[in-house]
């Protein structure tokens, strides 16, 4: 994970700089960010999220929020 966290910010960072650099000139900078993918290299964050989830529904429910 630590890898495909670092390689997605460097995406984010580069396209900020160019937005602020290129901005004088008019130009518009973009970027596509799509989410994780379900492969064996994200099966632990699947793991995760799926028990994030559970804690935040089950603390939805005591606090009266379903």
């Amino acid at each position: 994970m630590p890898s495909y966290t670092a390689s997605k910010s460097g995406v984010m960072g580069v396209t900020r700089l160019m937005a602020n650099e290129w901005a004088k000139h008019d130009i518009q900078v973009n970027a596509i960010a799509p989410g994780w993918f379900a492969t064996d290299n994200t099966a632990p964050l699947g793991q995760i999220l799926s028990e994030a989830r559970r804690s935040w529904a089950g603390y939805r429910r005591t606090m009266g929020n379903s």
